[in-house]
């Protein structure tokens, strides 16, 4: 889903909105919407949170997030495998369609403007498949090793442990893409969820941190002495 700066009274863009509810309209997607300053905030806080673990925890921050990343990229690489798999399967099935074809045409039972024309439909089909196998194997070996760049990241997150104000350059660096989800009732009133997916990390979940959880408390984080820094 897509999000597009919307426009208040005054002509200031103040909210996003989902694109696809504007120009498609409600059958096309629900309504969605957060105001600029809220989504700024947000992301800023999960910013600043992973800063402070980086610069202190950077060691256990980067085995956790290489964690991540392989959970991740076996999740994508068994999807290709399957689809790998069904292509596979389909190409073997056209030989022996072919073979029954020709079989039928040799012992009359087709005509050979028919068997020109079935036969025809297969070779494209074959082709197609063909195609489509060297693209998911392309696919499957670009699953790569993204050690260097969560490295990198968590370098990124250390040099912003002061971060204020958030800034394109710090959002491009560090942030791949953002889901904002509609606005639902609660006993507190209204929740809505956001999900902010990292540059080659992807959606880091609180349930993926449970054993750094004292990491994010500002308490530990002041009582640390800079020897214990990692840096």
């Amino acid at each position: 889903m897509t999000f597009q700066l919307a426009k208040n009274k005054t002509g200031e863009y103040a909210r996003y909105r989902c694109s696809t509810y504007s120009n498609q309209g409600k059958t096309a997607c629900s309504f969605h919407a957060i105001s600029e300053a809220e989504l700024k905030l947000i992301v800023l806080s999960e910013i600043q949170k992973f800063s402070k673990i980086a610069v202190n925890y950077a060691g256990a921050l980067l085995e956790k997030l290489f964690e991540i990343n392989d959970r991740m990229k076996s999740r994508s690489g068994m999807l290709i495998e399957k689809q790998l798999q069904k292509v596979e399967r389909e190409l073997q099935g056209i030989v022996p369609k072919t073979d029954a074809l020709l079989e039928q045409l040799l012992n009359g039972n087709v005509s050979e403007a028919m068997f020109k024309k079935l036969m025809s439909g297969y070779e494209v089909k074959q082709e197609q498949l063909s195609k489509k196998r060297i693209d998911l194997k392309a696919k499957l070996s670009s699953v790569r090793d993204d050690t260097g760049h969560i490295q990198d990241i968590v370098e990124k997150f250390k040099v912003r442990n002061y971060i204020e104000t958030l800034d394109r350059e710090t959002v491009v660096e560090l942030i791949d893409h953002i889901e904002v989800f509609k606005k639902e009732k609660a006993d507190i009133g209204y929740i809505q969820r956001i999900d902010i997916y990292f540059n080659f990390i992807g959606k880091i979940d609180d349930a993926d941190f449970e054993n750094l959880q004292d990491y994010m408390s500002d308490k530990v984080i002041k009582d640390i002495s800079p020897k214990e820094q990692v840096g």
